[in-house]
């Protein structure tokens, strides 16, 4: 699944990767991604990463199992 958003920021996971912070259609969400994308500037805020500009991008979601548990988990960041 395909979906166009406005990157906001990042935390790191607890094991590893990110929570990606976004909005999609007005609304905020997060996803769980392996990396950021390397072709965004990101600005350190305390335990937090913030992009610089909110640049918009589309993001390709996929499934993956946790501890048994389908959750949606970014496959590819592209910027707009």
């Amino acid at each position: 699944m395909e979906i166009n958003v406005q990157l906001l920021g990042a935390r790191k996971a607890k094991t590893k990767g990110y929570y990606v912070n976004v909005i999609h259609n007005g609304n905020f969400g997060s996803y769980y991604c392996q990396e950021l994308p390397k072709d965004v500037k990101v600005v350190q805020k305390g335990d937090n990463l913030e992009f610089e500009d909110s640049p918009f991008a589309s993001m390709v979601l996929g499934v993956r199992y946790w501890k048994g548990s389908p959750m949606l988990e970014v496959q590819s960041i592209v910027l707009s």
